[in-house]
């Protein structure tokens, strides 16, 4: 397991991104792997969500960018663009629902389409610990992820079993290709490398030119920042709906609440004509 170091000091930096249908868990791992948190309620993704953490990976200080991105068919012309200068990806599927399974074919053909060629990828069953609940065998999954070149483990992000375990298996991968892809293109020694935000290692000239082209956490690419403004316009849409459709939910619930007592009220008329048509037959 790797450890936690500090976020502005790293040796890489690389962009990763977390894909699969919607409700297998993948806001919960991205924010149980940066921030340790886990919700039992949380809300579908809208767009995309981002999140950073600086580990150690084989001796290395290793910055991983995440994007988790939504799983559900509306948002994928805006995430499609969030492939864009990935080098690694997880595939996350819930082992209770066999239909996330199913469709991690779609998955795989989407990083091919949109990522990066030959990109390591690991595919991730999530929630482990409802065993009683499981429709996806482990063996399953795991022949599966070897017919298809892919690295294969299974975690629980609500106990943060193998949450870390995956995240380094994902970052040792594409330290190893980018390592392969260094030795075919150049010579450059470990110390004439710096990180890029696409993992793309590139020669330095000097230290201070090294720290000064850094980026800092919150730093990402104008086009994705055009994006996260469209997003958060989504997203105050979306909120002033879900008002609304309190709204007519409260309506609604008031409306049966006064049918209710309509029909009471209704019960009790004919209750009282009854009685009434009775007491003037016995006074007859």
């Amino acid at each position: 397991m790797f450890n936690a170091t500090q976020a502005d000091n790293y040796d890489y930096l690389y962009k990763v991104v977390v894909v699969g249908d919607t409700e297998t868990g993948k806001s919960n791992i991205l924010s149980r792997f940066t921030k340790d948190e886990f919700k039992e309620k949380i809300c579908a993704t809208i767009g995309v969500e981002f999140g950073t953490r600086t580990v150690q990976v084989n001796g290395k200080n290793v910055k991983a960018q995440v994007w988790d991105t939504a799983g559900q068919e509306r948002y994928m012309a805006i995430t499609s663009a969030y492939y864009r200068g990935a080098v690694g990806a997880m595939i996350i599927y819930d082992v209770t629902k066999r239909s996330s399974f199913t469709n991690v074919v779609k998955w795989v053909n989407e990083i091919k389409e949109n990522g990066i060629e030959n990109i390591p990828i690991v595919l991730v069953g999530n929630k482990m610990d409802l065993k009683s609940k499981r429709e996806v065998p482990t063996n399953e999954a795991k022949e599966f992820a070897e017919r298809n070149n892919l690295e294969f483990i299974e975690m629980s992000a609500k106990t943060n079993t193998n949450v870390d375990k995956a995240f380094e298996d994902l970052l040792t991968g594409i330290m190893r290709k980018v390592g392969k892809d260094l030795d075919v293109g150049n010579s450059l020694s470990p110390n004439e490398i710096k990180a890029t935000p696409t993992g793309v290692a590139e020669p330095s000239k000097h230290e201070e030119e090294e720290k000064g082209a850094e980026l800092e956490e919150e730093d990402i690419p104008a086009w994705a920042g055009e994006l996260f403004r469209e997003i958060s316009e989504i997203k105050e849409q979306l909120k002033v709906v879900d008002k609304l459709e309190n709204v007519v939910e409260t309506m609604s619930n008031r409306m049966d609440d006064i049918e209710k007592r309509v029909t009471r009220l209704e019960t009790r008329k004919v209750d009282f004509k009854t009685a009434h048509s009775k007491s003037v037959k016995s006074d007859k």
